[in-house]
């Protein structure tokens, strides 16, 4: 019986589609058409942004609305079959259309704000047995080091001689009180044992930056007196125009004229440039005395040689 009344449906339904009139909800399209319409512009809609909630309510919103269409059109076919057949076969024709199941809807993705930490890298840690060998200080190597370090001379064992570590104290002693230009003019300070006769208390070749020491200025205060006069004849290769501007000022005749005024010892009125060593030896072994007994000598010292530095 249910096959005979789908026969009899689907035949009516193919008559009622020519004898619709062509303002029909048919008119221009086919029901098929309509159903793929909205399925196609469903689809437009979600591929446009598919991460909003808004878009999937009016998604929805359309669906529901050719779902409408679709159970109104066929309303009206069944509504026509019935008027035709008197109610239809065994009664009055229905036809169920199932709902469409609403699309479940996901809940946002939420990316996490919180920053990823950068892993810190590790730091090697220098044990006491990496670290270089420093001498102690209370050693001749040691205080050579400093000395080395500190002011830039090597100290060094010459001649038939050697550095104790009281001379080596006395040195740097004498270092400190010294500026750096007239420092860095010394590279190297040698201990010889004799030179020439016993009575040579040191010497420099001029040209060469190293002041050597004899055993004969081994005595206190005469030890460190030599080593600053030494260290002026390094100053003077270093800066002749500082020497030939004291020869021009106190030895104007040259040697053989002598000095205009007396030098600060009888070996400094030997020559200009011992004159000079001699009384930068002075101004820095008694700065006082020599500002009142030679005050032309101290004022050039303490303005071309010791940087304005008194004693």
């Amino acid at each position: 019986m249910n096959r005979i009344a789908s026969v009899c449906l689907v035949s009516l339904f193919l008559a009622l589609f020519f004898i619709m009139p062509e303002n029909s909800l048919f008119a221009g399209k086919s029901v098929l058409d309509t159903i793929h319409d909205a399925t196609d512009q469903g689809k437009s809609e979600e591929l446009s942004d598919s991460s909003s909630a808004d878009d999937g309510k009016v998604l929805q919103a359309q669906s529901d609305i050719s779902i409408d269409r679709l159970r109104e059109i066929i309303n009206q076919i069944i509504r026509a079959i019935n008027a035709r057949n008197g109610g239809g076969i065994g009664g009055k024709t229905t036809v169920q259309i199932p709902t469409v199941p609403q699309k479940p809807q996901l809940p946002p993705i939420t990316v996490p704000t919180t920053p990823i930490a950068t892993p810190t890298p590790s730091v090697p840690v220098v044990t006491a047995t990496q670290t270089a060998s420093v001498p102690a200080v209370n050693t001749i190597s040691g205080i050579k080091a400093r000395i080395r370090a500190k002011f830039g001379i090597d100290c060094k064992d010459g001649d038939g001689a050697a550095w104790t570590e009281k001379q080596l104290l006395a040195a740097e002693k004498v270092y400190e009180t010294l500026p750096n230009i007239f420092l860095r003019c010394t590279k190297t300070a040698q201990r010889d044992s004799v030179f020439m006769s016993p009575n040579v208390l040191g010497y420099v070749k001029m040209g060469i930056p190293t002041v050597h020491l004899m055993n004969s200025c081994v005595r206190e205060k005469t030890f460190e007196a030599t080593l600053v006069h030494e260290m002026v004849h390094c100053f003077q290769s270093s800066n002749m125009h500082v020497a030939n501007a004291w020869q021009k000022q106190f030895w104007p005749n040259g040697q053989a004229g002598g000095p205009v005024s007396s030098s600060v010892s009888s070996y400094g009125n030997s020559q200009p440039l011992e004159d000079m060593a001699e009384s930068v030896r002075s101004f820095w072994q008694d700065g006082k005395s020599m500002k009142s007994r030679y005050p032309d000598r101290y004022d050039f010292i303490k303005n071309y040689v010791m940087s304005g530095r008194e004693y």
